[in-house]
């Protein structure tokens, strides 16, 4: 449970930081006010939580996390209009825009996950296709959409609207239906 809550520590600093509130704001109160004013942090906490426990190894826990999974999928789908199954592996420093985000349960990601919602990481329609492996310090705009079983590279930014179907290379960006390389950066 000690990890759930260094991993929730590391999205809040990464929520901070993204607003210019973390060097500004010393008062751990009005930090929490804020945090918790913010729908997208509820959500990135009540994800967080429900992962720990549908995720958990020792049976009980988990067992806890399916009684509670509906109640998990109902406030998100239909408050804050998210959907992203617990089964999804984010790494620390995730950082969402609120509403439309839609991310099924075979996609993983690496640290910074970046979001701006609407968009959605889904797989193919054939029954036993895997997600997206998205790399770490990725953004994903707009309007995306993320089909199938490709590999996004680390500091990829892909663009509003774009629809990426093959693989994405490492420090590029990428735009367009299908979506093709616009440009690289480091």
């Amino acid at each position: 449970m000690i990890l759930v809550f260094s991993v929730i520590a590391a999205d809040w600093k990464r929520f901070f930081y993204a607003h210019d509130l973390g060097k500004k704001q010393k008062n751990i109160f009005l930090k929490f006010a804020i945090l918790f004013h913010n729908p997208n942090m509820l959500f990135i906490c009540m994800y967080r939580i429900e992962q720990y426990l549908y995720n958990h190894e020792f049976f009980i826990i988990r067992y806890l996390g399916y009684v509670l999974y509906p109640i998990y999928f109902y406030i998100n789908y239909f408050i804050f209009d998210i959907h992203i199954h617990p089964r999804v592996i984010i790494g620390k420093g995730f950082y969402l825009h609120y509403r439309g985000i839609i991310i099924t349960h075979t996609a993983s990601s690496g640290e910074n996950l970046t979001l701006f919602g609407p968009l959605m990481v889904g797989t193919n329609v054939y029954p036993g296709s895997i997600g997206a492996k998205i790399g770490k310090n990725v953004t994903i705009c707009t309007g995306a959409k993320v089909i199938g079983d490709v590999v996004i590279g680390d500091n990829a930014i892909i663009g509003a609207n774009a629809v990426v179907v093959k693989d994405v290379p490492a420090n590029t960006v990428v735009g367009g239906v299908p979506a093709k390389v616009l440009k690289k950066h480091e």
